[in-house]
């Protein structure tokens, strides 16, 4: 049975988490991801195949598109400050200068139709899964990487 791209995101996930790199990366990375053996969820192999110090620049060439060429899944990990969504009263605060800011780590997973994305914040163990349903400029970009031809 072929994992579904929620298992391959999760899976994915849980690797970075036990490298143990924690919630301040660099840069952001671009992974080459495969599934190892035909039935399996928990079994991927994930490799860093760019880095770039903007989510975005990493984005603009062909390096989501080559990744798919050779691989099942393609995926994006960056982290940042995450802060809790205000009140309409109350005044907007920069995450990262929040007094409630806290880390978080996002692992983007997609194949050559889907997006699924994996949100963690520090100092918590659970995760919180998107199938989809992500908007932004951070998904526009994904999804336009994915439909370039690469080389």
């Amino acid at each position: 049975m072929t994992p579904t791209l929620r298992e391959v995101a999760i899976s994915t996930e849980l690797i970075v988490h036990g490298h143990k790199k924690g919630f301040n990366y660099g840069e952001a990375q671009l992974l080459a991801i495969e599934q190892l053996k035909e039935g399996s969820a928990t079994l991927v192999d994930v490799f860093t195949a760019d880095t770039n110090g903007d989510i975005y620049d990493l984005l603009e060439g062909n390096g989501v598109a080559n990744v798919l060429k050779t691989h099942n899944f393609v995926g994006l990990i960056t982290t940042g400050w995450a802060a809790p969504m205000r009140e309409e009263s109350e005044p907007e605060i920069q995450a990262s200068k929040h007094p409630d800011r806290q880390r978080v780590r996002l692992v983007i997973v997609a194949d050559k139709k889907s997006v699924c994305s994996v949100i963690r914040l520090e100092n918590n163990e659970e995760v919180m899964v998107d199938e989809g349903s992500a908007t932004g400029s951070l998904n526009d970009a994904l999804r336009k990487a994915i439909k370039r031809k690469g080389k």
